[in-house]
């Protein structure tokens, strides 16, 4: 054939080989992946930079040191002096230098009297309250604060039966929404069922009290029907525009990495379609788990307080099976529809799906009860961990239903696992070895399985955009919506220091995937890529 015959079939291949060629090289071209991530971050920490809170790093402080900013802060406020004092464990503070600090503070005549016979009663050799503090809280119109922080002292040396009667001058004087949930706390604490049945029954006092505190209260008294109510309003509350904002761009970012590795037939098939279900399945299920972590502490005495052994108890008996086994639960209703298909990576990544929905809602319950500092990091990790997790052990589920015989010890074995690492993975949270917690190694480990049965099921499959295009590119979005939304909340330092661990673990996922899932690796199609340029 001469080179006349050859010209057309050269200029098709050119045709052909265009836009689309250019694309599948450049999204598995690992310069081109981490250049477009190192300019995603960029931003981010240029954003975080000029958005960081007051435009300046808060520093975390000691709460004696706490006390004295704030004390010497042109408006100080007295509940939160009272707040940072109360953490001081051992008292050591220089009551002459204190007293003259109160003196010379923009502090009311009433709020310096109060904070002064406070720092004395804490200064006694027995904690007791002063009788100054006394004589405050039994005014005919009490001092603020005079009735709790006596309340306090007495709760303090385990005198309960002194304490409750201060909390109730103080929420009767003043409304105070500590004072109450002080009270319900110690009466739950001391097992005093028949004085929190009472308060329960006080309409006002019930609408008074925050929503964790009236959770607290219902699960005290066993009223698990009023407990469903409250926890359902409970999470009603938590949709703030900062966190959700962030639990979405989480969210999307996983999903538009699962749904690519599912490949969807198209945009209306039944991939696409199982998958958007199984994230509201997943959702939907933080709130049963949410009753049986009320239910188990009540019923079964699983918490965290009481030494070691409750301390583990509680996240090996309590957080890994409970959670593992109510996300294997909502995924169960897509079983009946993936089995005829008999499909495993519809069954891994559906149930994956039904994870990551989970940990979208469970990352804005983090931000009610740990806080910013803690919430924002999980964002990075918690996500994948879940949809890893319930993956996993969905495909096993699935695996054991076509085969019981061959496959239920199997299944059993997984499962026990997955429910053991993931309660190794919370209980070892906070153990840190130079900046890297252990919590990461059972993160990597989980993550290493999750994408060996990924690469197996999608083995000699390709797409013309790279799933590891998608990933980084999900994941730096990711990192740097979190850096800057922490930024905005805690300060430019302090995000940064308490997203650096879970940055790392990030990395890691990323780098193992491209380990497990190859395709992602510009090898030695380069000459394939010149023949076509």
């Amino acid at each position: 054939m001469d080179a006349t015959e050859q010209e057309p079939r050269a200029e098709g291949l050119t045709e052909i080989a265009d836009w689309k060629v250019k694309l599948h090289f450049w999204t598995r071209s690992p310069e081109v992946l981490w250049s477009m991530a190192g300019i995603i971050l960029a931003i981010g920490l240029s954003l975080a930079w000029f958005l960081s809170l007051k435009g300046v790093d808060i520093q975390a402080s000691e709460p004696e040191e706490a006390a004295y900013a704030e004390l010497t802060s042109a408006n100080p406020n007295l509940a939160s002096i009272v707040g940072h004092l109360e953490q001081v464990k051992n008292w050591e503070i220089d009551q002459d230098g204190f007293e003259a600090q109160v003196d010379q503070s923009s502090l009311d005549h009433h709020g310096k009297m109060v904070l002064v016979a406070y720092s004395r009663s804490r200064g006694s050799d027995y904690s007791e309250p002063s009788a100054e503090l006394l004589y405050y809280a039994h005014y005919i119109n009490p001092f603020p604060l005079a009735n709790e922080l006596t309340a306090d002292l007495y709760r303090a040396n385990s005198e309960y039966d002194k304490a409750a009667p201060y909390y109730q001058r103080e929420i009767q004087h003043f409304g105070s929404g500590s004072a109450r949930a002080k009270l319900v706390e110690m009466l739950l604490a001391n097992k005093d069922t028949a004085a929190a049945r009472k308060l329960a029954e006080d309409a006002a006092f019930i609408r008074a009290l925050a929503p964790r505190q009236r959770i607290s209260l219902l699960a005290g008294l066993h009223e698990w029907r009023a407990l469903v109510q409250a926890l359902i309003g409970w999470q009603k509350t938590l949709l703030m525009p900062i966190p959700l904002t962030v639990a979405i761009v989480a969210g999307l970012a996983w999903f538009a990495i699962a749904l690519q590795a599912i490949q969807p037939r198209s945009l209306a098939g039944f991939r696409t379609v199982a998958c958007v279900l199984a994230v509201f399945s997943g959702i939907a299920s933080t709130l049963p788990t949410l009753f049986a972590v009320y239910w188990q502490q009540e019923m079964m005495g699983l918490s965290t307080s009481g030494g070691l052994l409750h301390y583990l108890s509680y996240f090996f008996l309590g957080v890994g099976p409970r959670e593992e086994l109510i996300k294997l639960l909502f995924f169960m209703p897509f079983v009946p529809f993936l089995l005829p298909r008999k499909q495993p990576l519809e069954m891994l990544l559906v149930a994956g799906c039904v994870g990551l929905g989970f940990a979208i809602n469970e990352n804005l319950l983090y931000f009610s009860q740990a806080g910013p500092a803690v919430a924002y990091g999980r964002f990075l990790t918690a996500n994948f961990f879940h949809l890893s997790l319930t993956a996993l052990s969905g495909l096993a589920f699935c695996e054991m239903c076509m085969q019981p015989l061959k496959k239920t010890l199997p299944f059993l074995g997984i499962f026990a696992a997955l429910m053991l690492a993931h309660g190794a993975y919370d209980a070892l949270m906070p153990i840190v070895i130079r900046r890297f917690s252990v919590s990461m190694i059972i993160f990597m480990l989980v993550a290493v399985f999750f994408f060996r049965r990924l690469a197996v099921l999608r083995q000699g499959a390709t797409d013309t955009f790279s799933m590891a295009a998608t990933l980084v590119a999900g994941v730096s979005i990711l990192g740097a919506v979190v850096l800057v939304a922490a930024s905005m909340q805690l300060g430019f330092f302090i995000a940064t220091m308490s997203l650096i661990s879970s940055g790392i673990g990030l990395i890691m996922v990323v780098l193992m995937f491209y380990f497990q899932l190859t395709e992602g690796m510009q090898g030695t199609d380069d000459n394939l890529y010149h023949l076509y340029k």
